[in-house]
C-alpha cells in the first residue's frame, strides 16, 4: 500500500506540473467505468479534503452513463457522524475521458482503468480563484487484502 500512496503522490506532482495535458485512458469506455467503486486512497492539495482526511474512510460510488453519455455519479462519504451523500453529473467534453461539471468547475477522468479491479481517476477544481487537484484509486472490491493482491500479480 506504501508504494501505491508513493506512485499516486508522483503522479498527483506530474499532474500539478502538466494539468493541461493530462493523458487519460485511451479508448476511454464510459459504460465499462460505471458501476459500483470503493474510493481506497485518494491524495490531493483541496483545503477541505485536507482538514477532513482524518474523519474520512473508504467511500463508495456509482457511477452511471445518463443518455448524453455523460457520468453521474452517487458517492457516499462515512463520518463519524454519518455518511455524507453527494451526487454530480460530469459531462463529456470534446476530448474522449475528459469530463467537466459546470455547477462545481471540476474537470475529471481516468488516467488509468482496467475496467474490472481498478481506477485511478483525478479531478481539478477551481473555486474562488483557488485550484487543487486529486487523484483517488478506485478498486471494484474492498475486501481486506483483496487490492494488494492484485497488486502483486501485476507486477509480475
Amino acid at each position: 500500500m506504501t508504494a501505491m500512496l508513493l506512485s499516486l503522490t508522483l503522479a498527483l506532482l506530474g499532474v500539478f506540473q502538466a494539468r493541461a495535458e493530462v493523458p487519460v485512458q485511451p479508448d476511454f469506455d464510459a459504460a465499462k467505468f460505471s458501476g459500483m467503486w470503493h474510493i481506497m486512497v485518494a491524495v490531493s492539495n483541496c483545503p477541505i479534503f485536507q482538514s477532513m482526511k482524518d474523519l474520512m474512510k473508504t467511500s463508495a460510488a456509482m457511477i452511471t452513463v445518463t443518455p448524453e453519455d455523460n457520468l453521474h455519479f452517487k458517492i457516499g462519504y462515512p463520518f463519524p457522524d454519518g455518511c455524507k451523500k453527494i451526487e454530480l453529473v460530469f459531462e463529456k467534453t470534446g476530448q474522449l475521458g475528459h469530463y467537466t461539471n459546470s455547477r462545481t468547475s471540476w474537470v475529471a477522468g481516468a488516467l488509468h482503468t482496467d475496467y474490472t479491479h481498478y481506477a485511478i481517476v483525478y479531478t481539478f477544481k477551481d473555486s474562488d480563484g483557488k485550484s487543487s487537484t486529486t487523484l483517488q484509486l478506485y478498486s471494484r472490491c474492498w475486501e481486506k487484502g483483496t487490492w494488494p493482491t492484485h497488486c502483486r500479480r501485476k507486477q509480475h
